[in-house]
């Protein structure tokens, strides 16, 4: 529920005082203007952003418009917007992308119009049940391989020959084993010790892999998404050449490099040799923000972050000490 007593001038002060904060616990330029972007005042209103940051915030503003116009066209395409009253509207089934396939009659031209509908929203990731998503995936892939062998047919048909032929399986028990077995693949597949992780990322000529993280009341957030190749070039861990169809092996390497980023990103946290972390009494907040980089090319992991104590004091006022932490680690050379 909103604050009664909530006036712009109070939410203008609200969010300034909170980049201030932000900027004093050592957040990024990039973490900065995301929330800058998302604020509820105009950007020329958070007056302690710098120029630059204000630009920033303005275009980051404008693709957060742009990807909730996508997102609202999405919910409608995959049958998920909701009306006035809060109720589900039906996606609109394209008798359209069916007129040209032939068929036996009206029934079977809307199976087919279903079944394209169907196919869409697994293809665009509209499918959020597991076992429905891998039911599909299955189905689509022995429609495929019947379709490669008889394109007198379409591809509707094959699948819905397929689905009809498939409806007795025990997909939640197919799906449960596919589970274990893709599990088993990727523990096999991940690294054993940071040697082992260099060798294999050196193998795909990855230079770096760069954890950004932050914590907002004690509660550390970050993940491994893209990394650098020795080229210079950005790229997303699914893309590494050795991955598979399910991405095992991609699973299998941010599986072991979030086990150690947040072994890293902790110790910023909980406490160094230079300063213990828990000397305070009473009510209080503790946390960093930086980054964790494995460096593969020269076989280490460095820690960069600011850390910050919170203290909250019985009067409410806020007492907050915040330090520089910096670690290299090569064990792994």
């Amino acid at each position: 529920m909103s604050d009664m007593n909530t006036t712009p001038e109070s939410e203008r002060t609200k969010y300034n005082r909170r980049i201030r904060e932000k900027r004093s616990k050592g957040h990024s330029f990039q973490m900065i203007t995301s929330y800058a972007a998302g604020c509820s005042v105009p950007i020329d209103q958070l007056h302690d952003l710098t120029p630059e940051e204000q630009t920033e915030a303005e275009r980051l503003r404008v693709e957060m418009k742009e990807r909730a116009e996508r997102e609202a066209e999405q919910r409608r395409e995959w049958g998920r917007e909701r009306d006035e009253n809060g109720n589900i509207v039906p996606a609109k089934i394209d008798y359209e992308a069916v007129k040209d396939i032939p068929a036996l009659d009206d029934a079977h031209r809307t199976n087919l119009a279903r079944t394209n509908l169907l196919l869409r929203l697994h293809d665009k990731g509209g499918l959020y049940h597991d076992v429905s998503r891998f039911q599909v995936g299955q189905i689509k892939r022995q429609a495929t391989a019947n379709h490669e062998a008889d394109p007198s047919k379409h591809l509707l048909e094959h699948f819905l020959r397929a689905w009809q032929e498939t409806r007795d399986t025990d997909w939640k028990g197919l799906y449960e084993q596919h589970c274990k077995q893709e599990q088993e693949r990727i523990e096999a597949l991940k690294p054993k010790s940071l040697e082992q992780l260099f060798d294999v990322l050196a193998e795909q000529r990855i230079a770096s892999v760069v954890i950004e993280f932050t914590t907002e009341d004690s509660v550390l957030s970050g993940n491994v998404e893209t990394a650098w190749t020795v080229e210079g070039e950005e790229i997303d861990l699914d893309e590494l050449p050795g991955n598979d169809e399910d991405n095992c092996f991609s699973t299998a390497i941010r599986e072991f490099i979030e086990e150690e980023w947040e072994a890293y990103a902790n110790e910023a946290i909980v406490g160094d040799t230079d300063r213990p972390r828990y000397a305070h009494e009473g009510t209080y907040f503790q946390g960093a923000s930086g980054t964790v980089t494995f460096n593969i090319t020269e076989r280490r992991i460095d820690l960069k972050a600011t850390a910050s104590v919170e203290v909250i004091s019985e009067e409410e006022e806020e007492v907050e000490e915040s330090w520089d932490v910096g670690k290299t680690d090569s064990e792994a050379a």
